[in-house]
């Protein structure tokens, strides 16, 4: 298996498919999930995170740690299957540090670098972008 951090091994990019729970790298990983309530945790790196069935919880950010704050898009949490009203994304800090908004058919969240909670490009980092509509009341998690 490439790519994944599993018992001391750690190799570059890879795939992981089909487990309960995952930590990624901060290289370019592939998750997919399994028909139970997973966590899912890419840990930074341009990452394609499913979820699968069930009740799903996309972690980008830790108790004062902020995940896929680098590098712009290079850096950033492709989420392939959210649904809303079952699945959550953990978010570090507050709501007022992120700005949401959407282009074409997906939706994006970035982290604010400015005070006025709209997104701009050059001060604000996106660190995420979904396929799906999500409610930023009910769907968000804030640690």
């Amino acid at each position: 298996m490439t790519g994944v951090s599993i018992s001391g091994v750690v190799n570059s990019v890879g795939t992981v498919k089909n487990f309960v729970n995952v930590i990624g790298t901060k290289q370019n990983d592939t998750i997919i999930g399994n028909k139970l309530n997973n966590i899912i945790n890419g840990f930074g790196g341009r990452d394609t995170l499913s979820g699968g069935a069930a009740q799903d919880t996309f972690v980008l950010g830790e108790k004062g740690n902020v995940l896929y704050r680098n590098s712009g898009i290079k850096d950033l949490a492709i989420i392939k299957d959210f649904v809303s009203g079952e699945d959550k994304i953990q978010l570090a800090g507050n709501r007022s540090d992120y700005s949401f908004f959407k282009k074409g058919s997906s939706n994006f969240i970035a982290l604010v670098g400015n005070s006025n909670g709209q997104f701009h490009f050059g001060t604000d980092e996106v660190i995420a972008s979904l396929n799906s509509s999500f409610n930023i009341v009910n769907d968000l998690i804030f640690v």
